[in-house]
C-alpha cells in the first residue's frame, strides 16, 4: 500500500495541473486493481484547502475530503507522536519541509514507496524511502 502525497491527489482533481493525467491514470489503475493507497490524516486539509483555494468551490472540496476519508481505496492514518518524532528527524537531517516529512516518515514506517509530485520529496526523500512520480510508480 504505497503512501500518496497530497500533490498527487490535488493534481488528479485540478485539470490545469501539469501531472493531472498521470496522477489520474495511476490512481485509477490502483483502484481498478483493488489496491489501497495510504496517507496520513494531513492529506485531508492539504487536499481540501488546495482545491477550495484553486476553485473557490468549498462544498466540492468538503465532498472530496469526505470521500477520501470514507473511501475503501484510501487508508487514512493518524499522525502519532512516534511518527511526528521521526518526521522531525527526517526534516532536520534531509532538509524537507515538516509536513512533507510526515509523508516520508509514514512511507518509511510502513516499508512502502512514496508517490509524489513534490520536488523536495522526490530529490531528498529518496535518501529515506523509494520515491516515484505517478507516471513511474508501480501498480500493485
Amino acid at each position: 500500500m504505497p503512501v500518496v502525497d497530497s500533490s498527487v491527489m490535488v493534481a488528479a482533481v485540478k485539470r490545469n495541473e501539469a501531472s493531472h493525467l498521470a496522477s489520474r491514470v495511476w490512481l485509477s489503475a490502483m483502484r481498478d486493481r483493488g489496491q489501497v493507497i495510504t496517507a496520513p490524516v494531513l492529506l485531508l486539509p492539504e487536499v481540501g484547502g488546495a482545491v477550495a483555494r484553486a476553485t473557490g468551490r468549498r462544498q466540492a472540496a468538503r465532498r472530496l475530503t469526505d470521500g477520501l476519508r470514507t473511501s475503501a481505496a484510501v487508508e487514512i492514518l493518524p499522525i502519532t507522536g512516534v511518527l511526528a518524532d521521526r518526521a522531525a528527524a527526517i526534516a532536520i537531517d534531509h532538509g524537507i519541509r515538516g509536513s512533507d516529512a510526515i509523508f516520508v516518515a509514514l512511507a518509511e514506517a510502513r516499508g512502502e514507496a512514496l508517490i509524489t509530485l513534490d520536488r523536495e520529496q522526490l530529490d531528498r526523500g529518496r535518501a529515506v524511502v523509494a520515491v516515484y512520480r505517478p507516471e513511474e510508480a508501480p501498480i500493485g
